[in-house]
């Protein structure tokens, strides 16, 4: 039975590592773009809508959304954590339930795709507020990662690459 489990891990990873074109420092081995691009098409209306609605740039929310669903997919066990409990991060755009759930006077669902949505759109108008440069996705988006960071992280930089290469509108290559 070890050898059948030691062989389907090497056939992941050879998959993963050989297979998997985005592999670099930037965008590492487990990520996985295809996940990232489907989920930016799948709710795409919704980008749009909310985006319209709370007047913020509808490609920061792509970005983000590309971002989270390509590098914290980790092969399905992500989403898979949170439903037995393990994580408060919930899809499309894991966004934290037990903190950011309640925003603006309002009760978001999490679980609702729109609602995960535009809370995202909320919080990303809100972190944008304070930058000095509102316009600044890499600070706004190593605060999305971490909102106590003082500094660019690798996330905030992975995000704001997406945002400027557009990753969802192709395979990153």
């Amino acid at each position: 039975m070890k050898y059948v489990i030691g062989i389907i891990i090497a056939i992941v990873v050879f998959v993963v590592i050989f297979l998997n074109l985005t592999s670099s420092v930037l965008w590492p081995w487990y990520s996985f773009p295809s996940n990232g691009i489907k989920a930016v098409k799948y709710y795409n209306k919704e980008i749009e809508m909310i985006a319209q609605k709370h007047e913020i740039n509808p490609d920061w929310l792509r970005a983000v959304m590309f971002t989270e669903n390509t590098l914290n997919h980790r092969f399905g066990l992500g989403e898979f954590a949170y439903y037995i409990g393990l994580s408060d991060k919930k899809p499309p755009m894991n966004i934290d339930a037990k903190i950011w759930s309640d925003m603006e006077n309002q009760k978001f669902d999490v679980n609702n795709a729109y609602q995960n949505i535009e809370i995202s759109a909320i919080l990303l108008k809100k972190l944008s507020r304070t930058q000095d440069n509102s316009d600044d996705l890499l600070a706004i988006g190593s605060l999305w990662y971490d909102i106590n960071s003082n500094e660019i992280n690798v996330f905030g930089v992975r995000i704001d690459d997406a945002y400027r290469r557009k990753l969802w509108e192709d395979n990153m290559h």
